[in-house]
């Protein structure tokens, strides 16, 4: 969600090696981590007062780069390198 711009804006990524096989890529929210869990789903309004409706992003957006990865992998093994 971009309501203001400024969580969108701190969000990072960091690759590390698990293995020589392995690289693990974590993408975070530098500015505002403590949002992100907020966001994705529903919680409790200010004060206690009422809910505050999810606003699923996080999710959707793994679904869709694992797929990709996935699909890259598919064409790789088959022999396509594009």
């Amino acid at each position: 969600p971009r309501d203001t711009g400024e969580y969108a804006g701190g969000w990072r990524s960091k690759g590390s090696y698990e293995s020589e096989l392995e690289l693990r890529n974590t993408v975070y929210n530098k500015q505002k981590p403590q949002i992100t869990h907020l966001l994705e789903n529903d919680h409790a309004g200010p004060y206690g007062k009422g809910t505050v409706k999810a606003r699923p992003h996080i999710e959707q957006v793994e679904k869709k780069v694992v797929r990709d990865f996935e699909k890259e992998v598919e064409e790789i093994i088959s022999g396509g390198n594009s």
